[in-house]
């Protein structure tokens, strides 16, 4: 299976430089130790493969998205737990920690 990781693109390079945008979420992780691409994870957690890759991108990054509740529910059944509804949004640390 071909891994399909989020672009980061010149625009977002100053995004990128925050400290917040630097963690990738832990659906990102969870996807790339499986090998499983965009479309895959689409066809898993029943979304478009678009949503998928705005939901793999990096925290801070302007084109990323969060879940819906529903889809947040879907994903954590899908990866048994491993990827909790909480780890869609950065912590209250990291948040601190781009601030300063």
């Amino acid at each position: 299976m071909r891994v399909s990781a989020p672009a980061i693109t010149p625009d977002s390079a100053a995004v990128a430089s925050n400290a917040v945008a630097r963690r990738l979420p832990d659906l990102d992780i969870w996807m790339r130790e499986r090998g499983l691409t965009d479309g895959e994870g689409a066809r898993l957690f029943g979304c478009s493969r678009a949503m998928v890759n705005a939901m793999r991108r990096p925290f801070g990054h302007p084109a990323r998205k969060e879940p819906s509740p529903a889809l947040r529910a879907r994903i954590v059944i899908v990866t048994d737990g491993k990827v909790r509804p909480e780890s869609h949004v950065p912590t209250v640390a990291e948040i601190m920690q781009g601030v300063q």
